[in-house]
Parts: structure tokens; C-alpha cells; sequence
């Protein structure tokens, strides 16, 4: 569980990401994060369970139960269709959601926005004797 080491002023950044939405999270002892659909190992690691998608391990979800842990609330994570993301934030329904970049979000004046938490790249990978075009 690397994320569970981490230094502390990785905590605290998370913290200060996370400081509008504790007061309503510690109301009813819960903090939901949300994820999408679209993340996958190592990010977010799911199973199927009674016909749902159940979150059970990954970096975000380390993280979540990390910082759910220090604040002493309930964690709880939902999968949040990309479109609906912005409006479940802003009504409360979820509390947090990592991986999102301001120009991706309509109502991105409307949300309390992080510095950057870690850096991730995608790179392709292909076969060494893979045909030249």
C-alpha cells in the first residue's frame, strides 16, 4: 500500500483538495469519491458484484480510503458517468474526483480545483520487430 507512506505533504495537499466538501462529508460520517468508468488498473481496480461494479483496490481508491482514514469518516466510492460528473459534485451526491482537467468541464468555474497531486503518462507500446510502414 504505497499510497499509506506516502510523505506528508502529500497528505496535505490532498486535505486541501478535499476542504469544502469535509464539513458536509463528517454530516453523515461519509466521503464519497467518485470515479469513471473509463479507469481501470492501476487507478481503479473493480469486480462484479450482485449486478454492480464494486470498487476494491487501486491508486484512487488507496487514496480515498487514505484520506478518509485521517479525517475519521466513512469512505465510500461511486462510479459517475463522465456527463454527470460536474452536476453530482455541485448537488452533493459525490464529494471527490481525481483525474479531471479543468478544460474538460463545462462547470469548471463552479469547483474547487487542486494543484496537481502526481503526474501520469501514456506512452505506446508496440512489438520490437514490428513492420516499418
Amino acid at each position: 500500500m504505497g499510497l499509506i507512506n506516502v510523505g506528508g505533504d502529500f497528505i496535505k495537499l490532498v486535505y486541501l483538495i478535499m476542504l469544502i466538501p469535509v464539513p458536509q462529508a463528517q454530516a453523515d460520517s461519509t466521503l464519497r469519491f467518485s470515479y469513471g468508468s473509463h479507469y481501470g488498473p492501476p487507478y481503479m481496480v473493480k469486480v462484479m458484484k450482485d449486478g454492480d461494479k464494486k470498487a476494491i483496490g487501486g491508486l484512487l481508491y488507496e487514496l480515498g480510503l487514505e484520506i478518509a482514514r485521517r479525517l475519521g469518516v466513512k469512505p465510500e466510492f461511486a462510479e459517475v458517468p463522465r456527463k454527470r460528473l460536474a452536476r453530482w459534485l455541485l448537488n452533493g451526491k459525490v464529494h471527490a474526483y481525481c483525474e479531471r482537467n479543468p478544460l474538460w468541464v463545462d462547470e469548471a468555474d463552479q469547483l474547487l480545483w487542486s494543484d496537481p497531486v502526481y503526474q501520469s503518462s501514456d506512452i505506446y507500446l508496440v512489438r520490437q520487430d514490428y513492420p516499418e510502414p
